[in-house]
């Protein structure tokens, strides 16, 4: 099974089916806080929702397009980061999510860090991508931090309970991360 170690407190594993329970609890029980920012949250309050999404998220690795894993803070289940990329266009993109009580203490740019490095300096990307919610400016603080520039906003993105949010693109390429 996949796990990295990010440092000594943070470790990812590979999303699969002995994870659901554990995860479905999670996103339940910070439903009202994740369901602000991302639609799927709404969606996942269904099992089977949920059970298809890491189905799909093992084809993600499978076809070494990627992968979705769980992000562990000192054992304990506190969210998720993915990166999917094409290798023929060798371009790739970041998401995360990560529940309230952990917010502020890092933990995501540290894992986004790793992945931009990996991303860049072995499977040979030329360009990483995140995409924020605009109203989303503690999101934001992240892509920004790594080094990613604003490259503009996506309006009409996605719709949350009937509201419009735009999204904020961020972008990374390899000649900007060798600057860095």
């Amino acid at each position: 099974m996949f796990c990295w170690q990010i440092n000594d407190d943070i470790n990812l594993k590979l999303l699969d089916p002995s994870l659901a329970i554990s995860l479905f609890n999670l996103v339940e029980n910070n439903n009202k806080f994740l369901t602000k920012w991302l639609n799927w949250a709404i969606k996942a309050s269904d099992y089977e929702y949920l059970e298809n999404y890491i189905l799909y998220s093992q084809n993600v690795f499978s076809e070494n397009k990627g992968f979705h894993a769980a992000i562990y803070f000192q054992n304990d289940l506190v969210g998720i980061v993915t990166l999917e990329y094409s290798s023929m266009n060798k371009c790739g993109s970041i998401g995360y999510w990560l529940i309230e009580d952990y917010n502020g203490k890092g933990i995501i740019t540290m894992c986004c860090q790793a992945i931009v490095d990996y991303s860049f300096k072995e499977i040979y990307l030329n360009r990483l991508e995140i995409r924020c919610a605009q109203n989303n400016i503690k999101s934001q603080k992240i892509p920004l931090a790594l080094g990613f520039q604003k490259e503009g906003v996506i309006h009409h993105a996605e719709e949350i309970r009937k509201e419009i949010i735009h999204h904020v693109i961020f972008g990374l390429t390899i000649e900007d991360y060798n600057l860095l």
